[in-house]
């Protein structure tokens, strides 16, 4: 079964509102379904529709992929290396205390 796209799952869902409201009968909601997907639902499928719905809550785009990439600057600052006679004083200023 190939992916659906993000309107095609709308038509779906609201397909399945209108039969859970009885608006349509289950032989027309199967037919509405397997017109879209090309393949009928097991229990399986349906449960799977019925969870993706839930998660999904209806029309929600996806973002995958559409966050702003950081541009130069942005960020945490990178720390100061210190060098090698920079940190002999350090460590000799420790063994004083």
């Amino acid at each position: 079964m190939r992916h659906l796209k993000t309107e095609e799952w709308v038509k779906i869902f609201n397909a399945y509102d209108d039969f859970k409201n009885r608006k349509i009968s289950k032989f027309e909601f199967e037919q509405i379904s397997f017109s879209i997907k090309q393949n009928y639902w097991n229990k399986e499928s349906l449960k799977r529709m019925l969870r993706k719905r839930k998660m999904y809550n209806l029309n929600t785009q996806s973002k995958t992929g559409k966050a702003s990439k950081k541009g130069e600057g942005v960020g945490r600052r990178k720390g100061k290396f210190l060098t090698i006679r920079e940190l002999i004083p350090l460590k000799m200023m420790k063994k004083m205390r």
